[in-house]
């Protein structure tokens, strides 16, 4: 069991998750996270309240390689205002308009997810690892074909917001130097493209 809160003029953070290494004595982990969040960016801020339910499958029969499934189901707000809020109550004077063309992806809705992923991990210890490397690539898929929806769009017919593919990568790796030293380094990559005629969702 993991219990989170988080508290700061900029973010916002409760957060429950659930993880079942061996579910049912079986070599299937199940994890479930339950989450209310909130961010606050240079001119807008993101709230979101959902969960994710996760499983996978350790591949050439060890857990250093495993291909992961997730499902994520959350409900995304949008607050623009020319500047988003803090939770400090100070507004940040921005005007977004002087920011095209995202003019009309600032709605928010509910997001339906799919997730796949493929990790490797050579890393000595999981806890605190002094060599080897841990690797990550992901691909999330949401549409309104999944459930994705937004109430603007259900008013005016048009496509929901939260329609898009994301893809992502990640190395982090650990390298023993002397006495004790670990020099570590992890980079990070995305893509994330959308069929909507309005682009990718701000928020995401």
């Amino acid at each position: 069991f993991t219990l989170q809160a988080q508290l700061s003029p900029l973010r916002q953070i409760f957060a429950f998750r659930f993880v079942a290494p061996y579910l049912f004595d079986s070599n299937w982990p199940g994890a479930l996270d339950l989450y209310t969040t909130l961010r606050a960016f240079a001119n807008f801020s993101r709230t979101a309240t959902g969960g994710a339910i996760s499983t996978g499958y350790p591949l050439l029969g060890t857990n250093d390689l495993r291909l992961s499934l997730s499902y994520t189901a959350e409900y995304v707000g949008v607050n623009r205002g020319g500047g988003s809020t803090r939770l400090n109550g100070q507004v940040v004077p921005q005007n977004i308009t002087a920011n095209p063309p995202i003019e009309g992806v600032f709605r928010g809705g509910f997001t339906s997810a799919l997730g796949l992923s493929l990790t490797a991990d050579t890393r000595d210890n999981r806890i605190q690892a002094t060599s080897g490397s841990f690797a990550r690539l992901g691909v999330d898929w949401s549409d309104r074909v999944l459930g994705s929806f937004s109430p603007d769009s259900i008013a005016d017919g048009s496509r929901p917001p939260f329609e898009y593919l994301r893809l992502s990568g990640a190395l982090q790796f650990y390298v023993p130097l002397f006495a004790g030293i670990i020099f570590k380094s992890r980079v990070n990559a995305g893509l994330v493209v959308s069929r909507n005629e309005n682009g990718v969702p701000l928020a995401e």
